[in-house]
């Protein structure tokens, strides 16, 4: 195998190596180099300059055009021209269209971060519900885009407080008493019989003159009888009830576990 380390160009693209003397390899090698040269003044004689393309024709292939001082950091473009590349900002505006919603943890303000875009602060306080319809429980929950709704905090209402009850108190009022008269129903007397002297039974017998004694004589009976009872109205009242109270009418916490971003919203 030859060797040839320190092989030189001559102008006219003929190889040499000083002091080599194996002739046959340093013609073959001459032989290829005049031949690439012939091909190289061919191929620039028919050469053309590229040709970029456009949305409706295609360009053409040749002399890639030479960059002008100062466009080091561009690209050539399919157009033909030297560009500069899409910066971080040509990239966002494709990806984030106007109407996109960012969420930045760090504070990032994109007006800043970003060109040629306008973001405005969105959501604050607030978190972010799908838009659509939501079923549960048999009942179905309807979101459209834009709307708010919920509150950081809530009152109960009685509808919405758990079934509980109240111990209380009655006042005493309503002690009373009443009075009332009976008719005079049931006056009566009764009408007793005796007996003749010397006859033997029971019943009056008489002595000497005018003198008699009793003796055990039945009377006619004549003592049923009713009475009609009425009492003063006296009963007439009312009660004081007190119920005990418990809770302190005041708000609940009503926010999910949460973690602080900050929201953006393009608009331009």
């Amino acid at each position: 195998m030859a060797d040839f380390t320190g092989i030189t160009q001559t102008a006219n693209l003929k190889l040499y190596k000083p002091g080599y003397s194996n002739v046959a390899d340093i013609e073959v090698l001459n032989a290829n180099a005049d031949a690439l040269d012939a091909a190289y003044k061919e191929y620039k004689g028919t050469a053309v300059e590229f040709t970029g393309a456009t949305s409706s024709k295609a360009g053409v292939k040749g002399y890639v055009p030479a960059p002008k001082a100062g466009d080091q950091n561009k690209v050539l473009a399919g157009d033909g021209t030297w560009k500069t590349p899409f910066t971080e900002s040509d990239i966002a505006k494709i990806a984030h269209p106007v109407g996109s919603v960012l969420a930045f943890a760090d504070g990032t303000n994109p007006n800043a971060k970003w060109s040629g875009m306008t973001w405005v602060q969105f959501a604050q306080g607030r978190t972010l519900v799908g838009a659509g319809t939501y079923s549960e429980n048999g009942t179905d929950y309807t979101y459209v885009n834009g709307e708010t709704g919920g509150e950081a905090k809530h009152k109960l209402t009685l509808p919405e407080s758990p079934k509980h009850g109240h111990s209380g108190t009655v006042s005493s009022a309503g002690t009373h008493t009443h009075s009332g008269t009976t008719s005079s129903a049931g006056g009566h007397n009764h009408t007793a019989y005796g007996t003749q002297i010397g006859l033997s039974g029971n019943g009056w017998s008489r002595h000497s003159g005018s003198q008699y004694s009793y003796g055990n004589s039945d009377t006619s009976w004549a003592g049923d009888h009713i009475h009609t009872f009425t009492t003063d109205w006296n009963g007439e009242h009312t009660h004081t009830v007190t119920i005990s109270s418990a809770g302190g009418d005041g708000y609940h916490e009503n926010r999910q576990p949460y973690v602080i971003v900050t929201y953006w919203k393009r608009t331009a």
